[in-house]
């Protein structure tokens, strides 16, 4: 009880892997070829994560997010400058199209 909980390695692992991918320099590839590749993804992490450790789940999902926001920012010039402004976007192109990401339809936007 007194010793401090680390944290989970599966955790660790998928923030090492969202990192390793440097997704937010795909300025190329839209937000749809983005989903496509990365919803089998966060699927199987929904199915693993999703049954017991919900807490990490919304963690890895949030980190998705600012990762996705940054990519905005890279992407679009008008945005180069603000995470809010890219955060506003994502969270506006989430209302437009709710289904994109599969974190998306279980209620995951916390960008």
């Amino acid at each position: 009880r007194d010793q401090p909980r680390s944290r989970g390695l599966g955790d660790v692992y998928k923030r090492q892997e969202l990192r390793s991918t440097k997704f937010h320099n795909w300025t190329g590839k839209s937000i749809e070829q983005l989903a496509e590749y990365f919803n089998p993804r966060l699927q199987g992490w929904i199915n693993y994560y999703g049954k017991f450790r919900l807490r990490n789940l919304d963690k890895i999902c949030k980190l998705f997010n600012r990762r996705l926001a940054k990519w905005a920012k890279n992407r679009f010039k008008r945005l180069k400058n603000s995470y809010v402004k890219a955060s506003k976007w994502l969270r506006e192109y989430k209302a437009i199209a709710p289904e994109l990401f599969t974190h998306w339809r279980y209620g995951f936007i916390n960008a």
